[in-house]
């Protein structure tokens, strides 16, 4: 069984005894736990990414894919960046590339600003505009507006 974040929620996937394949639950959902007595038992897990395999296989709304190239390691950026789907990839020790799956641009934007990492915007253009508008709009707030 693994624990997995998706769009912003944790999931549990595990095997289900009575039905003898995967299941997914939401850990918000699963009330009042019980030991069962059942051994667990481990089996292989899909081959590939567990949290693409769970996004092949859930329906909701459409997300944004953003691409960064984050200016820290991806070992770094591991440990700070957890609210949000997404893989790493190492260009370097200290740079990595950053593909997110967001369903909306504000989000990833704070947690862009609370992470304190420099990056830059690969694509798409769209989020780029975005951080831009809210760039001036704080600029702005500080009494700095270009």
């Amino acid at each position: 069984m693994r624990l997995v974040r998706l769009r912003q929620r944790w999931y549990l996937f595990g095997w289900d005894l009575d039905r003898h394949d995967w299941r997914t639950f939401r850990l918000d959902r699963i009330t009042e736990p019980a030991t069962t007595g059942e051994t667990f038992r481990a089996r292989a897990l899909p081959p590939g990414d567990l949290a693409d395999h769970l996004r092949e296989r859930f329906r909701g709304p459409a997300a944004h894919r953003i691409t960064l190239t984050l200016h820290t390691g991806a070992r770094d950026a591991a440990t700070r960046l957890h609210r949000v789907d997404g893989t790493l990839h190492p260009i370097d020790d200290h740079t990595c590339r950053y593909i997110a799956e967001v369903d909306s641009y504000k989000w990833l934007a704070v947690v862009l600003v609370l992470t304190d990492v420099e990056f830059t915007v690969e694509d798409p253009e769209d989020f780029r505009h975005y951080l831009t508008g809210a760039a001036r709009r704080l600029l702005r707030a500080t009494g700095q507006a270009p």
